[in-house]
């Protein structure tokens, strides 16, 4: 009986140590899958986090007081920007963005380094709306540039009959000379165009 006692109880305790080894074991992937569970939620609250700051940085940059808008808000952009706007828009002739720029408050007569105004920048492409539009609006027909060159040897330099007529018409002056002593009339025959120098050396001798 002793004997019995004895086998039996070893048998007990072998049986509670095989139970408490399978709970452990049965414990052990629980909790590695909690912490998982954990890491992934923490990454997806630092990404949220980082899509939530990328978020405000993007809305706080557009809502910046003076940001320029290219769809044709130009009321708050800087004066520079205004001014080479209006420069390259007279070049090309986009008419359009040239009124928009003025009826928001643009010079009409800001230079750049070189001290050409929005008026040469017309004249050297001979765009005659523009020129018009900034004649219109104010434009000095005898603004000079750093070289001494108005609108009017712009247009005769670059061949513009139609701006320098234009120029004449709104008392352009003729005789006008640059930092190398030349008049207009003297630039167009410079680069061998009759037509234009003609013209200048009519409406000179009246």
């Amino acid at each position: 009986m002793s004997i019995l006692r004895t086998t039996l109880g070893l048998t007990g305790s072998a049986l509670l140590l095989a139970a408490c080894a399978t709970t452990t074991s049965t414990t052990t992937p629980t909790s590695t899958t909690t912490t998982t569970s954990t890491t992934t939620t923490t990454g997806s609250s630092e990404a949220a986090n980082t899509t939530s700051v990328a978020s405000s940085t993007t809305t706080a940059t557009a809502n910046q007081p003076g940001a320029y808008a290219p769809t044709g808000h130009y009321g708050k952009a800087p004066d520079a920007v205004i001014g080479g706007d209006l420069f390259e828009s007279a070049k090309t002739g986009d008419l359009n963005t040239v009124r928009a720029l003025l009826s928001q408050g643009a010079n009409v007569n800001n230079a750049n380094a070189q001290g050409e105004t929005p008026l040469h920048a017309a004249a050297s492409a001979n765009q005659q709306q523009v020129a018009m539009l900034l004649i219109q609006k104010g434009a000095n027909v005898n603004a000079t540039t750093v070289g001494g060159w108005s609108p009017l040897h712009t247009a005769a330099r670059f061949g513009a009959f139609q701006v320098a007529s234009l120029l004449i018409n709104h008392g352009a002056n003729l005789q006008a000379t640059n930092g190398d002593g030349r008049t207009p009339e003297a630039l167009a025959r410079a680069v061998n165009n009759v037509r234009m120098a003609s013209l200048l050396r009519y409406h000179a001798n009246k």
